[in-house]
Formats: C-alpha cells, sequence, structure tokens
C-alpha cells in the first residue's frame, strides 16, 4: 500500500500522473469517466493505492447553509434519541439488540470437537450479524440527517471522554 500526499498530477484527460524515484519518469493511470466527472472542478489531497483499490481523496466547497435550531443526539442500547425543547423522537434500535443475542445463543449451541471449526462458523455467524446492525444504524442515521437537514438543525453530540470511569465501582 503506498499513500500519496503531493507530487501526482491529474490531467484534464483523465489521466493520473504519479512520479517514480527517478526523476522525470511517471507511473499513469487512466481515470474512467465517472471519476472524471466526480474530480471535475475540484481539488485532489491524496492518493491511496492498494493491490485491489485506488483512492482519491478530494475537497471541494460547500455552500454553509445557517442552522435555526440544534438536535441533541443520545445513543443509547435500544435507542438512539434525537431532538429539541419542541420536538423529540426515538428511533427504535431493539432489532440490532436482538440479532447480537440470536448470534450469541447461536454460537452458545456449537458442539462440534474441533476448536477451527468451531471458530470458523463463529466468525460466520458474527460477521451476519454485523452486517445487519451495520444496516439498522446506516438507517437509523440517514433518517436523524434528512431530518436535521430539511429542518436546518446542527446534530450536537454528548462528549463519551472518561466515560469509562463512570462505570467503575465505587463511583458513589
Amino acid at each position: 500500500m503506498a499513500c500519496i500526499t503531493s507530487g501526482f498530477i491529474v490531467t484534464m484527460k483523465g489521466r493520473l500522473f504519479i512520479p517514480l524515484l527517478k526523476r522525470g519518469e511517471y507511473f499513469d493511470v487512466q481515470l474512467n469517466r465517472h471519476v472524471i466527472e466526480v474530480l471535475e472542478g475540484k481539488k485532489v489531497r491524496s492518493v491511496t493505492i492498494t493491490p485491489t483499490a485506488l483512492s482519491l481523496c478530494y475537497s471541494e466547497k460547500v455552500d454553509v447553509n445557517p442552522t435555526e435550531k440544534v438536535y441533541g443526539v443520545d445513543r443509547n442500547e435500544k435507542n438512539i434519541t434525537f431532538g429539541d425543547v419542541t420536538q423529540v423522537v426515538q428511533v427504535d434500535m431493539r432489532k440490532t439488540v436482538r440479532t447480537r443475542q440470536t448470534t450469541r445463543e447461536i454460537i452458545s449451541s456449537f458442539r462440534r470437537n474441533d476448536a477451527r471449526i468451531r471458530r470458523e462458523l463463529a466468525r460466520k455467524y458474527w460477521r451476519r450479524a454485523n452486517h445487519r446492525s451495520d444496516q439498522i444504524l446506516h438507517a437509523a442515521t440517514n433518517f436523524i440527517i434528512d431530518t436535521a437537514s430539511k429542518n436546518r438543525a446542527a446534530l450536537a453530540f454528548e462528549d463519551l471522554t472518561n466515560i469509562r470511569t463512570m462505570y467503575r465501582r465505587a463511583n458513589g
């Protein structure tokens, strides 16, 4: 993997030139039409190259809309609550808890003698549960963002630093 933060060039014809160690020599990549359209008028900040992917980070100017409200957001195990003084909305997250509990029960029911097979099956089920939880969280956060943008509201999150100390024994 290589991350290049300066020295690369994106031409108007859709080629990405990356300098090599020798002066004047470049490695070039032809970008597809979609990437060229997305990058049009934007400043490319860095390029990351992996064996399977090419990632371009770019910046663009965004119009700042004035906010009229501030929504507070609180995440609990079974719901996400957001809102202000006039309106409070709870997004139900019990399905993620149920999915994780079901996965835990399924994995605890494994009775195979081979630990490697048990571990591989457990990974499969946890990957599946995580994927389902991610989908639910993604839908919930999209709902919150859409609601906030429609109502011209900013989002305020609680500070979670040092929260571990609150749950220690003898905290009062």
